[in-house]
């Protein structure tokens, strides 16, 4: 099942998030996705990975961050710390909702999304673990020993941002991965890129929060 989902940011912001889930089940674990910039909940590729987890018992979540889709706001010049404040608005109401594992929550992170749920997992303990595709992480390099929960990278062989990553991956302490599709650019357009993406995305997931 789908649905919308409504809760506030701590500006009084109304935002919007879809909730994915089989039905008639409770206390799974949760993957909730941070978009990049301009994108939101209806991201295909996003959508994609949500769909996959939900048939592995997983439920997803999909947000609109402020000044995105359905979500009140406009988009802030200062977008990371507004986007950190949103993520942290819906693990907030993730709280409340009896489908989900609170002790099974991870983030998967694209493009900016990447950054913001980076950033956010290295002072909440809510997030167990990380899946980032992309990040622009140029600038974010020194928080990288600060992340504690395991992480993981999908870059694109293709894409500019393939060395900064790796530098990203060679500076965390904490367990990590660093997968690499071959000849895929920044957004994996390709199909047969975006099937490895998901494949790679899913399976980590399951690792790291489906009980054993």
């Amino acid at each position: 099942m789908k649905e919308k989902i409504w809760f506030k940011n701590k500006k009084g912001l109304k935002l919007c998030a879809y909730l994915m889930h089989r039905d008639n089940i409770k206390k799974v674990p949760a993957v909730i996705f941070a978009h990049g910039l301009y994108s939101g909940k209806e991201s295909s590729r996003n959508y994609r990975i949500a769909e996959q987890l939900v048939s592995n018992n997983f439920a997803s979540l999909l947000i609109d961050f402020s000044g995105h889709g359905e979500s009140e706001g406009t988009p802030e010049d200062d977008f990371l710390s507004q986007q950190i404040d949103d993520l942290d608005a819906l693990l907030d109401h993730v709280q409340t909702l009896d489908v989900i594992d609170k002790r099974r929550i991870g983030v998967n992170g694209s493009s900016t999304g990447g950054i913001v749920a980076m950033m956010k997992s290295i002072n909440d303990d809510r997030i167990k673990v990380l899946c980032l595709r992309a990040p622009p992480s140029q600038g974010f390099h020194g928080f990288a020993a600060q992340v504690r929960v395991p992480m993981m990278i999908i870059q694109g062989e293709m894409d500019p941002l393939f060395q900064e990553n790796k530098r990203l991956f060679d500076l965390l302490t904490c367990e990590k991965k660093f997968e690499v599709v071959k000849g895929a650019g920044h957004l994996f357009k390709d199909p047969k890129h975006e099937e490895q993406m998901v494949k790679i995305t899913v399976d980590w997931f399951v690792s790291h929060l489906f009980s054993k």
